[in-house]
This record gives structure tokens, C-alpha cells and sequence, in this order.
């Protein structure tokens, strides 16, 4: 008599290749077969509104249901506002708070908890499971393709370790989908008064492989026109009234342009799934 046991498993690897500010190395993930998947959504029969599954808890879960202060932002809300970075989504989230000197150099703020002259920040960063957080450095991640956004009030060390104090920021990727394909972009021309123009182009794509394996990538374009002149100037560097030859003249002739700030980045992710299934 033979005893056939048939036995499952699921591996994820997300590669993610962010060029602006930060580069991001691969990781690998590994998940039971049968387990909850974090970006299953149901809806709700007698209201209409789409209920958000969360893993803030590490588990699976309604975000009606998680026993702690969380804020969760759905693709819907994403889309409809239009967000595209950090400051897009943390202008609308009521619990959070930050202070920037621009683009990767933010400091994000929970309830306004802030430790001066702190090693380390007091909100941890995550995307996916991946930690990203240092001090004095957001990760400006360029949101599209996204599953959602977390924002859970702290203390969570329990859950996420130090530097969660004040809270935790988590951003959720789209995962590949097994025997589904389906794919979609999004495209942009801008122009803002008198400077140059911009575009932006991204789209996402999920290829299922195999009936097992699947894997779904994502890249965007991104340039925003100049709008700042750099003018021409001068100045005259007098060390001595009586020695000519300590007297020069320093200009930026070199320099000078119009629209001379445009700002270019573009960067994408490929995540892929692998369920295997061995028999014995």
C-alpha cells in the first residue's frame, strides 16, 4: 500500500530597483500554502463600500476589526488623489505629520511625537517587510502599482522593532497574481506657466508564467520641466586697492540657462511568485 502525500509551499521574490533616492536590494520571502493573502478585499453586502484587509498585526484582518489605531489608504483613495510620493499620502493622513528639506529628506511625525537630538527617528518605514527606515531620510518611493498604505499610531516596537515609537508607515506593493493577466498605464503631460514642460509615463504589467508562477513588473518615467532662470552675475573680489594682481572677477557665465532645474528619475520593481507542490 502507498501513501501519497502531496505537500505545498510559495515563494515570493520582490526585486525593486527605486533610482531616486535609494536603491533597494532584493529579498525573498517565503509564505505557507493556504495562509490569508494580505491583498484579498471583500465587500461589503449592505453598504457598498470596499472593506480593507490589512497585516498590520501580522495576521490577515478587516481594518475595522484591528484592535489598534490604524489608517489604511486603498488603491481607490490613491488614484483619486492623484498621490505619487511621500508628501502626497501623509497630507492625508490625519495622524501624521512631517518636516522636509525635499525629495528623500523628510522626517515623518506621529501625534507629533518627536525625540530632539535622537540617534534615531521615531516612526519606522517599511515597504512590504522590508525596513527603510534612518534617521533624517524618508524614502520618497514612487507610489504606483500599490496594494495600500498603513499608518499605525505607536508605541508598535512590539510588532516592528525600534525606531516605532511614534508609529509605522508600511507601503503594501501589488503582489503577481497566478493564472491571471492583466496589465494598464497611466500617462502624463504637464506644463506650469512659463517653464518648460514635463511628462510622465507608468504602467504596470502581470504575467502569469505557468500555472504556478507568475510575475508582475512595474516602471515609470518621471521629468519635470525647469522653471528657475539662472541669470547672469558678477562680483568683483578686492583684496588689495593698491596690488591689481590680488583683484579678480568671479562670474557664472558657464552657468547661466534658462529653466535650469528639471528633475528626471525613473526606476520599477519585478516581484515573482512560485508556488511549488511536491508529491511523496
Amino acid at each position: 500500500m502507498t501513501t501519497r502525500h502531496r505537500r505545498a509551499g510559495e515563494l515570493c521574490l520582490l526585486a525593486t530597483t527605486i533610482l531616486t533616492p535609494f536603491a533597494l536590494p532584493a529579498t525573498a520571502m517565503a509564505q505557507e500554502a493556504g495562509a490569508p493573502q494580505a491583498s484579498e478585499q471583500t465587500t461589503a453586502p449592505s453598504s457598498g463600500l470596499t472593506d480593507i484587509v490589512v497585516t498590520a498585526t501580522r495576521t490577515s484582518e478587516s481594518v475595522q476589526r484591528v484592535p489598534i489605531s490604524i489608517q489604511a489608504l486603498a488603491p481607490e483613495k490613491l488614484d483619486q488623489r492623484q498621490v505619487a510620493n511621500f508628501a502626497d499620502y501623509a497630507n492625508i493622513l490625519p495622524s501624521v505629520s512631517f518636516a522636509t528639506l525635499g525629495p528623500g529628506r523628510s522626517e515623518p511625525f506621529f501625534r507629533g511625537i518627536s525625540v530632539s537630538g535622537g540617534a534615531l527617528p521615531t516612526v519606522g518605514v517599511y515597504l512590504d517587510e522590508i525596513p527603510l527606515t534612518t534617521a533624517g531620510r524618508m524614502p520618497d518611493l514612487h507610489i504606483y502599482d500599490i496594494e495600500r498604505i498603513e499608518a499605525l499610531s505607536g508605541p508598535q516596537g512590539t510588532l516592528f522593532g525600534a525606531s516605532s515609537l511614534a508609529g509605522t508607515l508600511r507601503i503594501i506593493t501589488q503582489k503577481p497574481k497566478l493564472g491571471e493577466f492583466e496589465a494598464g498605464y497611466d500617462a502624463q503631460i504637464n506644463k506650469y506657466g512659463a517653464g518648460d514642460p514635463g511628462a510622465q509615463l507608468e504602467g504596470f504589467m502581470n504575467l502569469p508564467v505557468t500555472e504556478n508562477v507568475a510575475i508582475r513588473l512595474m516602471g515609470y518615467y518621471r521629468h519635470d520641466g525647469g522653471y528657475i532662470d539662472n541669470t547672469p552675475g558678477s562680483y568683483n573680489f578686492k583684496l588689495g586697492d593698491d596690488d591689481p594682481d590680488t583683484n579678480y572677477l568671479l562670474t557664472n557665465d558657464d552657468l547661466v540657462k534658462k529653466n535650469y532645474n528639471p528633475v528626471t528619475d525613473w526606476g520599477g520593481r519585478a516581484p515573482f511568485r512560485w508556488i511549488w507542490v511536491t508529491t511523496g
